[in-house]
């Protein structure tokens, strides 16, 4: 699971509508509204979900309080814009959708997201979002999901976007050490394909992380490297929220 499960309390109003019984697909848009499914959530969170997404009259709920099962169906059957998934979602489930439906986004929201959360998220193609967040950022979160921007949103506003970094933050050998670590690969396996020392390997890294403010060489796995800002990631719009 992508998050720690927690205790549901007295399931929340569905979002928008009832699920319809039979769906027709509806053809993704290129502009304008953002059409949604969203999977079942409880008490509270769904109450709160709800709220924020009546707040933007650019988002349509296509179906809600959605089962794994009728998720899947739903997303195959009416190819929404975004899926929005709770963090007790599988982890296959989620791989499963990007690779079935890759024009769908997926939002997932977390509790307390932590950084090796939200990067392994990323390294999927799915945005992650804190359940504290407030209606403007989960709003701006459907909207880069939509466009296809993974984002991972968490504390004080911070945002990284894709997985990525900057190259320039890194020495020219921090950064080779740095992409094999972004891949899974031990500090032994690094030093053999570098021809370096093991506790060369631990030294860099130790840099790296200290650089990157992670506090695991766990938490660089599915992370990228940008040498200079992307033109696409400069045009990066978010739709103004509409208003009720």
């Amino acid at each position: 699971m992508i998050g720690a499960r927690r205790q549901r309390g007295p399931q929340g109003p569905r979002c928008d509508q009832a699920r319809p019984a039979e769906v027709q697909p509806e053809p993704m848009s290129e502009g304008g509204t953002v059409t949604v499914v969203v999977a079942r959530f409880g008490g509270l969170a769904g109450y709160g979900l709800a709220a924020a997404l009546h707040k933007d009259r650019c988002v349509r709920v296509l179906a809600s309080d959605l089962s794994s099962a009728e998720l899947e169906r739903t997303i195959a059957q009416q190819m929404p814009r975004v899926a929005i998934l709770d963090e007790d979602v599988e982890h296959a489930l989620l791989v499963r959708l990007r690779s079935r439906q890759p024009a769908t986004g997926v939002l997932v929201l977390t509790h307390n997201p932590t950084r090796l959360c939200g990067t392994s998220l990323l390294a999927v193609g799915a945005t992650c979002l804190s359940w504290s967040a407030s209606a403007v950022d989960m709003l701006a979160a459907i909207h880069l999901a939509a466009q296809g921007k993974p984002t991972f949103f968490w504390g004080d506003g911070y945002q990284l976007g894709g997985g990525s970094i900057a190259a320039s933050a890194l020495t020219r050998r921090e950064t080779e050490v740095f992409e094999h670590l972004s891949r899974g690969k031990s500090y032994s396996e690094i030093g053999h394909i570098l021809q370096i020392a093991y506790s060369t390997v631990v030294s860099h890294t130790r840099k790296i992380c200290e650089k990157l403010n992670v506090k695991s060489r766990l938490e660089l796995i599915g992370m990228t490297l940008e040498t200079e800002p992307s033109t696409e990631a400069q045009q990066t719009t978010v739709p103004p929220i509409g208003t009720v």
